[in-house]
């Protein structure tokens, strides 16, 4: 979390120095599903350990690399990618403007899309997926991720979770009645509402707490002492 929201040099709070609103601009999701198990109410976060970055839906990158010097150097950790630079070109919008895309790499963004909207098969509300950049599309798309967000946690008291800043909050929020177990069948009713499986990425989980390994530890005196 560090490199993201924690700490002057994490990317949120170098753009709010600079007066730019973070979010406006970059958002961070996570995907969750729930089920029913034995009889009960379960939720859990989808774990996917690849990685895949879409550019200009131009071109792809996915595998098993890192944005960091274990899988970057060469000399550490072995990964493998697939880079695609696509050929064949279609028409689409950014932004409302018409580009030229590769038709891969566009139809790889739709449809990963339409699958954490819940879109494939049957779009009830006529949510367009083809202009990724849009503020109508990123407005909705963190809508639809929030509004997930409260239902599960309503509904489960899911950890990590944005509710909870320190480790002397997590017992309150954990003891606090879920409604899975005081009235399963409007919890049933409520999880009807989750659509597709993205929800908020919890980047303000334990933000208060100082993590850091201590002096006396050996981690601590080696973060230390490379930090300066």
């Amino acid at each position: 979390m560090r490199s993201i929201a924690k700490g002057d040099n994490s990317i949120f709070k170098r753009l709010e120095k600079a007066g730019i609103q973070p979010n406006d601009y970059i958002s961070f999701f996570g995907l969750r599903q729930y089920d029913i198990l034995m009889g009960r109410l379960v939720t859990e976060i989808i774990f996917v350990h690849s990685k895949l970055m879409i550019v200009d839906d131009r071109m792809a990158i996915c595998g098993s690399a890192n944005i960091n010097d274990r899988s970057l150097l060469g000399e550490r950790d072995i990964e493998l990618c697939v880079v695609i630079n696509d050929i064949e070109e279609e028409q689409c919008l950014f932004n409302g403007r018409s580009v030229r895309v590769g038709k891969f790499c566009s139809s790889w963004h739709r449809r990963l899309f339409s699958m954490m909207l819940g879109t494939m098969g049957h779009n009830e509300n006529n949510i367009d997926v083809t202009d990724p950049v849009s503020d109508q599309f990123y407005n909705y798309f963190r809508e639809v991720a929030h509004k997930n967000t409260l239902i599960y946690e309503e509904t489960f008291g899911v950890l990590p979770t944005n509710c909870v800043r320190r480790f002397d909050q997590i017992t309150n929020y954990t003891d606090k009645p879920k409604l899975k177990d005081t009235d399963p069948n409007q919890a049933h009713e409520k999880l009807k509402s989750i659509q597709g499986l993205v929800v908020d990425y919890p980047i303000y989980f334990l933000d208060e707490e100082n993590y850091l390994p201590s002096l006396r530890t050996r981690e601590g005196i080696s973060y230390r002492f490379f930090r300066n």
